[in-house]
């Protein structure tokens, strides 16, 4: 059994980062204007071709009105011997004439390293449907699969 920590933004930061660690819990913690450093760092690596290519999933619907784009970072330091992991998601919806009609982004720090795209849009599916529509922290006991 282990034990996943959802939170908002006020416990994305190294002393926390490190509690969860040093308890085993697997963390999933929202990112806005805190760990700017980790932040800098991820936006080095976006513009890297390697990073473009190897960690990046762009995708359009069949009319093209909807762009997703999914980016993810793995072991980013944080401070002293602390390392994080980061997934960015971004999605735009346009009409029919182009035009902006409504855009989410969202930018998390988590404990499990993402290495598919698989686990990406089942981890996106989760925040997108439990922890951005929320405004409180859950401690969720869940299974190991």
């Amino acid at each position: 059994t282990k034990f996943l920590f959802l939170g908002d933004a006020l416990y994305a930061n190294a002393p926390f980062v490190k509690l969860c660690k040093d308890l085993n819990f697997e963390y999933t913690i929202v990112l806005k204007d805190n760990l700017k450093k980790v932040r800098q760092k991820c936006d080095e690596f976006a513009n890297l071709d390697f990073y473009k290519k190897s960690y990046t999933h762009k995708q359009k619907t069949e009319n093209c009105l909807i762009l997703k784009n999914t980016a993810w970072f793995n072991n980013v330091h944080i401070e002293d011997d602390i390392y994080t992991n980061v997934l960015r998601f971004t999605e735009e919806k346009k009409d029919k004439n182009d035009q902006l009609i409504s855009s989410y982004n969202g930018e998390w720090i988590c404990s499990k390293k993402n290495h598919s795209i698989g686990c990406v849009k089942m981890f996106i599916t989760l925040l997108k449907t439990e922890v951005l529509t929320l405004n409180m922290i859950w401690l969720v006991k869940i299974q190991i699969f």
